[in-house]
């Protein structure tokens, strides 16, 4: 099997010291050769480049950016446009350890979207299903999301002074639960299917109604199941699907700058290389720009009251769903003005249950005095969190 090849390199208003970047590249190459590729049989590379216009073409950039880029919570996430995955990485204290979690889940599954089979963790565990009731159906066989850090992503292990992500191993995927095994690299995951405190676990039914569920552990160890729209934010690749279905609509590509014309008769394969990797590194410009504009950290300012307050009042009443269906843009323009932030339905209009479930959800954080971006407010209002 060819190599998996990712770049870890800061964007341009990154300030990385190229000491620290050659480090944490090194110490994630080791991870990957040594910890990582035995168990998956995936071979994979990390190299470090001190700038974008460095970058070969087909090497998969895992972009370092300044601290407090992103939403609270979101120090690493990942897309794809135009079949290229991208990782981005806040440089924040410690940021080895997301940039090894966003790493190896890039190189184990670079689109985002490999799957697998197995039992439900709502049918064996129905007690913590949020919102069951007498409604529940058994989901039966269902497809896990290949994320191998979110199980334990809350429980890292040392390499060489830096701190680095556990990950599972292809047994955590197995049904043969009485069998003793290993499960994760650490040891620490403690059977197939089972969540550290802080993991989670994201899966796809055949159910049209609610396609996706997660499974996830608080820190004090509290297992919730429930279903969702998309998968919930929590790590780095968890809405991965969600993006590239919002983006895949989207006909413009990212420009590719100014074009440089045929290359010289004579031009070195050394001139040809740093070409291509100039105008490589343009599109990830570009790129990066288009994602932060999405992801970007805005000051919160919505209150988690405003939302339940929203979405009860949603809940109950039965002719919104009428509205919408007549008259979408003027509710999309009601709900835009509340929030200070554009609310789409991707995915079509939630049902009551959807938002009931999303209710439950933020009902457990209320009380907090939390405030949360339009952005994210947008996301809970649309049944989508």
């Amino acid at each position: 099997m060819l190599p998996i090849h990712v770049a870890l390199v800061p964007s341009d208003d990154a300030q990385i010291d190229p000491t620290e970047l050659m480090h944490v590249a090194a110490t994630l190459q080791v991870q990957l050769s040594r910890d990582f590729e035995p168990a998956w049989k995936i071979p994979g590379t990390v190299s470090a480049f001190i700038s974008l216009d460095q970058v070969p073409p087909a090497y998969l950039p895992l972009i370092i950016l300044p601290p407090n880029t992103l939403d609270p919570g979101e120090h690493a996430f990942h897309t794809t446009e135009k079949g290229t995955p991208i990782g981005l990485v806040e440089a924040t204290p410690g940021w080895s350890r997301a940039a090894s979690h966003e790493l190896l889940e890039m190189v184990c599954d670079p689109q985002g979207k490999r799957k697998v089979l197995g039992d439900s963790l709502a049918d064996s565990h129905r007690g913590n299903v949020v919102s069951a009731g007498k409604n529940y159906l058994d989901q039966g066989p269902v497809a896990y999301l290949l994320e191998i850090c979110d199980p334990c992503q809350d429980q890292p292990y040392s390499l060489y002074g830096l701190e680095v992500a556990d990950f599972v191993l292809p047994s955590y995927y197995s049904p043969r639960r009485a069998e003793p095994g290993r499960y994760s690299f650490t040891e620490n995951v403690p059977g197939p299917l089972e969540l550290l405190n802080g993991g989670y676990i994201t899966w796809y039914t055949s159910i049209n109604a609610s396609p996706v569920w997660q499974a996830k552990k608080d820190g004090a160890g509290v297992l919730t199941i429930g279903p969702m729209t998309i998968p919930a934010h929590g790590s780095s690749r968890s809405d991965v699907d969600f993006t590239n279905e919002a983006f895949d609509s989207l006909a413009s590509a990212a420009p590719a700058g100014a074009p440089d014309g045929p290359p010289r008769s004579g031009a070195s394969a050394a001139a040809l290389a740093r070409r291509a990797a100039r105008r490589y590194g343009q599109e990830l410009r570009a790129e990066l720009t288009r994602l932060l504009a999405d992801v970007s950290n805005a000051p919160p300012q919505v209150s988690l009251d405003q939302v339940l307050s929203i979405v009860k009042r949603l809940i109950n009443n039965d002719q919104y769903y009428a509205d919408f269906s007549t008259k979408p843009t003027d509710r999309s323009v009601e709900l835009t003005k509340l929030l200070g932030h554009d609310v789409t339905f991707p995915h079509g209009v939630p049902t009551q249950d959807q938002l009931k479930a999303v209710y439950e959800k933020v009902q457990h954080v209320q009380g907090t005095g939390k405030m949360v971006s339009p952005r994210l407010a947008a996301t809970m209002i649309q049944g989508q969190t």
